[in-house]
C-alpha cells in the first residue's frame, strides 16, 4: 500500500478545474505512484468539495492507461468527507 497525502493551500476549500487537477496529477501523485501497489490519495481536511473537472485532469492518464475500471483497482481515495470521495468515484466513472 503506497500513501500519496496532496498539499493544497491551508485556506482552500474545495478543489475545481481540469488544468489545476493535472498540475496537481504531476506535480504529487505521478512521482509517487508504484505500479505494483494499491496507491492511496489522501485529500487533506481543508477540502470539503471537489469538482468533476479536477478529478478528470487529476485521474486522465491512469484512465488513459488502465480504464476507467483499472483506475479504482490500482487507487483508493481516502477524505474525512465521505461525500469527497464519493465524487471522486462519480467522476471516474462518469
Amino acid at each position: 500500500m503506497n500513501i500519496i497525502k496532496l498539499k493544497f493551500e491551508p485556506t482552500a476549500t474545495r478543489a475545481t478545474g481540469s488544468m489545476y487537477g493535472y498540475a496537481t496529477y504531476n506535480e504529487q501523485i505521478k512521482p509517487k505512484i508504484k505500479e505494483n501497489e494499491k496507491n492511496i490519495i489522501v485529500f487533506p481536511d481543508n477540502i470539503k468539495a471537489i469538482g468533476i473537472s479536477f478529478v478528470r485532469g487529476m485521474m486522465t492518464d491512469e484512465v488513459t492507461k488502465y480504464g476507467k475500471q483499472g483506475v479504482l483497482e490500482h487507487f483508493e481515495f481516502k477524505s474525512n468527507n465521505e461525500n469527497l470521495v464519493g465524487k471522486i468515484i462519480k467522476s471516474i466513472n462518469f
